[in-house]
């Protein structure tokens, strides 16, 4: 059976209706992708699928979502088709840029918050930190790196994406977390802190 696609006229909160939750064959509980995606869009922001426990997103041609989100009804076929698969949100869209943290070295980290501020929302990985902002004008994604070379710190913008919980990391197996009250699942993407300064 054919689903009608919907529209894409309107902003995302309009398109944006509960999922039904669903389990793969074996019974196993709904992944990340599943529980959370029509909140993200709801709220504003992207949903990607990825595969199950890696950091690969399961579309071809993902980063189109950068630029327009799936409409409700794709969510749905994609919910069914991936019902394992964790949950990422397209950078770019709508001006979000994650600042994607690599340290846990307390210097690093005051530096950061000197030049970006605080974000209202941030997420925690194997190390350091994922914040989220939102930019009214282009950002390039780009890598600063250390003396040694080392990536300190990911600006992920238009093109790129970033894991969100409750996905599993793919290196350690725990779920990635929320370090803040406010989460993408709980503040709208127009309330996201403006930085200009990435």
């Amino acid at each position: 059976m054919q689903l009608s696609r919907e529209p894409r006229r309107g902003n995302s909160r309009e398109r944006a209706r509960t999922i039904p939750l669903a389990t793969d064959p074996a019974g196993m509980e709904p992944g990340a992708f599943v529980r959370s995606a029509n909140v993200l869009l709801r709220n504003g922001y992207s949903p990607i699928p990825i595969a199950p426990n890696l950091r690969r997103p399961l579309l071809k041609g993902w980063s189109r979502l950068c630029i327009e989100p799936r409409s409700c009804s794709e969510i749905e076929q994609l919910g069914r088709k991936y019902p394992t698969a964790g949950v990422g949100v397209a950078c770019g869209y709508l001006g979000l840029v994650a600042v994607d943290i690599d340290t846990d070295d307390p210097d690093v980290l005051v530096a950061i918050r000197n030049v970006l501020g605080e974000s209202a929302v941030s997420r925690r990985g194997q190390k350091g930190r994922c914040d989220f902002y939102r930019s009214e004008r282009n950002v390039l994604s780009r890598q600063i790196t250390d003396k040694a070379g080392k990536v300190l710190v990911d600006v992920l913008s238009m093109g790129r994406l970033a894991l969100i919980p409750p996905s599993i990391h793919w290196r350690t197996g725990v779920p990635y977390t929320w370090l803040t009250g406010s989460t993408l699942l709980t503040l709208p993407a127009d309330a996201l802190p403006l930085s200009g300064s990435c």
